[in-house]
């Protein structure tokens, strides 16, 4: 037998691979963010479009796309975090039905602009007239939904099986 120095070693030719089915990979993790988030944009974009001016409607587009951009950062830094936050906020989408939780976190955000002194209060068309108005209420209520929805996320994941919540690693890229 002639030897081919060409040829793999042994141990790397002979070495069986079992396969793994792949469930969460960071850009599958990436589109069910964007899923997701445009889900839980329905309600709280419609109570907004109706109660605001078009500055203020230009700072919560600005807060939206940031809080879009952060997510994608997120669910190639920290898959598994995002993977909770993405499971919780199909529930806080499917409570669109009934959007209490949608209006209690954007009156808080409206709230808490009242009480450190940056708006007055008054009708909504003049508490909410500029750009900086729409931003800061936009990311407050949509970093709350985001809490609430990492919440359930977390009570999901206590009480479903661990299998659910696995992030594979980049080199188990195989499919069963």
């Amino acid at each position: 037998m002639e030897l081919n120095p060409y040829d793999p070693p042994e141990t790397i030719a002979v070495q069986p691979r079992e396969l793994q089915k792949v469930t969460h990979g960071t850009w599958l993790l990436s589109f069910e963010w964007t899923a997701v988030y445009l889900l839980n944009l329905v309600i709280p974009s419609f109570l907004a479009w109706t109660m605001t001016t078009a500055p203020a409607r230009i700072g919560a587009l600005g807060a939206i796309v940031i809080l879009l951009a952060v997510g994608y950062c997120l669910c190639q830094v920290r898959p598994l975090w995002m993977l909770v936050t993405i499971r919780g906020s199909f529930l806080v989408a499917i409570s669109q039905i009934f959007p209490i939780l949608q209006i209690m976190c954007g009156a808080l955000a409206i709230r808490s602009l009242i009480f450190i002194g940056w708006i007055e209060e008054a009708n909504f068309r003049e508490m909410l007239g500029t750009t900086a108005s729409g931003f800061i209420v936009t990311m407050l209520t949509g970093g709350s939904l985001l809490l609430i929805s990492a919440v359930l996320g977390l009570i999901l994941m206590a009480i479903s099986p661990r299998r659910w919540w696995t992030i594979p690693s980049p080199n188990s890229q195989t499919q069963k």
